[in-house]
């Protein structure tokens, strides 16, 4: 029989004794985890790898003087030693426990611990503010860099560039290419609708006009009529409606057309209605006359 010194038999008893375990913790993993700047659900990932898939849909509770607290119906974890304000390599402790058993490790023990280092970056683009419809009248331009805002969750506001052309001298819808970028590079686009529309204000001294067609009345007293609409008061002699507008190459309907000896209202396409033809009748015909043109009258706003 072998002898059993005294010195291997108390070895013998040491290796016999389990000494109980109340969190198992492993040494940092050699990946690198990216998890985006002051978002705090974008730890997912870093639990999967980290941990397992089932681990992955944690969702965040609370920050503490405990540390960042994230739950899932059968999962808690706590997040140690991680500052989202701050972008950088970052080696933080996390401690998973199961809600259900509170225990997760064959040896008993009641948290899970490990040590991981991810890599805080700004990885969020800039958000748009505004409207993404813009609506102007006909001959208004309409600065952009007013009307659409964007701001980055660390830069603030940022600057936006626009792509695209819009002619504010003719009717239509209008796209526009909206785009900004942080100083991480970050981007992002959005499409700006411009409508040009025609102004309603000339558009009311257009429709006034037209509702008088069949009226027996000269051609002054149509314009003056239809003025009233916008509430223009003003009766003349046909020259005289020259004074209440500029003159303009480019009429809108509601523009004032102005002859030597008469004066109409333009309502588009070549239209005017008239006052006083063939006789007294109020009718729309072509803004060609037997008067000699002056020209068209955009007329000042009241």
């Amino acid at each position: 029989m072998n002898r059993i010194t005294k010195t291997m038999f108390s070895a013998a008893m040491m290796m016999s004794v389990t000494t109980p375990v109340m969190a198992s913790e492993t040494t940092p993993n050699e990946n690198v985890y990216s998890v985006a700047y002051k978002d705090k659900n974008d730890l997912n990932n870093a639990f999967k790898k980290v941990y397992s898939s089932e681990i992955g849909n944690m969702k965040y509770i609370t920050t503490s003087s405990q540390g960042m607290k994230y739950e899932s119906d059968a999962y808690q974890i706590t997040v140690k030693g991680l500052d989202l304000n701050k972008e950088g390599t970052q080696t933080i402790k996390m401690e998973l426990e199961n809600k259900n058993t509170n225990k997760i490790s064959k040896a008993g023990s009641t948290v899970n611990a490990k040590t991981a280092t991810v890599n805080v970056k700004d990885q969020t683009a800039p958000t748009f503010s505004g409207k993404t419809t813009i609506d102007t009248v006909k001959g208004t331009t309409v600065n952009l860099e007013d009307a659409v805002k964007a701001e980055d969750n660390k830069d603030g506001k940022v600057s936006v560039s626009f792509s695209g052309d819009v002619d504010y001298n003719k009717l239509g819808s209008y796209q526009v290419t909206a785009t900004a970028k942080d100083k991480a590079g970050n981007e992002t686009s959005e499409k700006i609708t411009v409508n040009v529309n025609n102004d309603s204000y000339y558009e009311s001294i257009a429709q006034a006009a037209l509702a008088q067609v069949g009226v027996n009345q000269d051609c002054t007293m149509l314009v003056t009529n239809s003025l009233k609409a916008v509430g223009i008061e003003f009766h003349g002699w046909p020259e005289d409606y020259l004074s209440l507008g500029d003159l303009t190459t480019d009429p809108v309907p509601g523009d004032i057309v102005v002859y030597q000896g008469h004066v109409a209202v333009y309502i588009g396409n070549g239209q005017a209605v008239h006052g006083g033809w063939n006789g007294t009748t109020t009718v729309v015909s072509s803004v060609e006359c037997s008067n000699t043109l002056i020209g068209y009258v955009h007329v000042r706003k009241a």
